[in-house]
């Protein structure tokens, strides 16, 4: 008995290292190429189009994922889980809504244009390596709300109309959202924005407006005006609490 033992464990021990995807260690931040694909309905049988963002992972990752035994792809726990994808300071959320079988590596994304666009800026690149991502849960999380109390409601964009959605009008989208430029053209996918003002004692309100230029960092706007960086974060909700995703012409509060 004592050796039958012995020999399952060291069987599967033996099959977990033959195949490393099978193993939790797998699970958690992943590093990989980011490519993009013509969406329409994946192996989680939601039908997506390109301004989703969505991506699929790896066949390796999708068929050892923890729960699932195979069968039905629909059935796949990872099916709809939302994630943080990251790269050169840029970070997006996207949902898992297929498999991948021409991803070579195990932690390797097949995304949406729209998502692809929103990480990397355009399609040119067709292939980026080095991009990493977790799943929520795994060591990732939602996208905070903007700070301050001068939000009192925020939405995380998708491919909505934002304005008609909560009935607002540009220009008031704009003035809770400084971040956002004239035109609009600046939103991103997985970004939350904040789509209802409110007040609270404190609330720095937004004196002026600065124009980013090449080089500017959260710090040097902040001498420049003679601010704190709790105070610029409070005034421009789209700016992450790293101040890593400022953006040059774009106009913040100050």
């Amino acid at each position: 008995m004592f050796a039958l033992t012995v020999t399952l464990t060291l069987l599967a021990a033996s099959l977990a290292a033959a195949n490393p995807a099978a193993t939790k260690r797998q699970i958690g931040q992943q590093t990989g190429d980011a490519t993009y694909y013509d969406v329409g309905t994946g192996a989680c049988g939601v039908h997506n189009v390109a301004s989703d963002s969505i991506a699929a992972v790896s066949h390796a990752l999708f068929d050892s994922y923890p729960g699932y035994s195979g069968g039905n792809p629909n059935n796949n726990p990872i099916c709809g889980k939302w994630a943080t994808a990251s790269y050169n300071g840029r970070s997006i959320r996207f949902q898992v809504e297929d498999r991948c079988g021409g991803c070579a590596g195990f932690g390797d994304l097949d995304f949406s244009d729209s998502a692809f666009i929103a990480l990397f800026g355009s399609l040119n690149a067709g292939r980026v390596s080095g991009v990493t991502w977790v799943l929520d849960g795994d060591g990732g999380s939602g996208p905070s709300p903007p700070s301050g109390g001068s939000c009192a409601k925020t939405y995380t964009a998708v491919s909505d109309a934002i304005d008609r959605k909560f009935g607002i009008t540009l220009q008031t989208f704009l003035s809770l959202n400084p971040s956002v430029n004239s035109g609009c053209t600046n939103l991103q996918v997985g970004t939350t924005y904040c789509v209802q003002g409110g007040s609270s004692p404190g609330n720095p309100g937004c004196p002026q407006r600065y124009t980013a230029v090449a080089g500017d960092t959260c710090d040097a706007i902040d001498r420049k005006f003679g601010i704190s960086l709790q105070q610029f974060l409070q005034m421009n909700p789209s700016v992450n609490s790293g101040c890593t995703n400022l953006q040059v012409g774009t106009s913040y509060c100050v």
